[in-house]
């Protein structure tokens, strides 16, 4: 495997904010894996207070790499993975992921088309009185 993998993670007391609008999410995640020529790109939405996670998959490739790494249960149409009780990007994600990788994993041929091969094209509108 040659590449770069994003990884990001989202802290709330309160997942079903975030999960309410993973459609509104998930194409984001494939703009930004293309943008910054990614191989794969992982959000990771912690709740702080049942410390417990979930994983989104923005395609195919995402999809394969959790499954060798996590191998929790998908849902909502294969773009989300349940984590269960890892919490920590040092500690549970990453070490894993690394390990997986460095033990040979490599992104399946043929892998179905998945969103994240897609063509979205996005516009950005930045406000000039906004000093943010």
């Amino acid at each position: 495997f040659k590449g770069d993998i994003g990884f990001a993670v989202v802290e709330t007391t309160d997942d079903d904010v975030i999960m309410d609008r993973i459609d509104e999410i998930l194409p984001e995640l494939v703009a930004c894996k293309k943008e910054k020529k990614l191989q794969a790109i992982f959000l990771a939405i912690v709740n702080i207070v049942k410390l417990q996670s979930c994983l989104l998959l923005c395609g195919p490739t995402e999809t394969s790499l959790a499954n060798a790494a996590f191998g929790g249960e998908i849902s909502k149409n294969g773009t989300v993975m349940d984590l269960g009780k890892r919490v920590s990007r040092k500690k549970d994600y990453i070490p894993v992921l690394t390990r997986v990788i460095k033990e040979g994993w490599t992104k399946p041929k043929n892998l179905p088309r998945g969103p994240s091969v897609a063509d979205i094209s996005s516009h950005l509108e930045v406000d000039p009185e906004d000093p943010y």
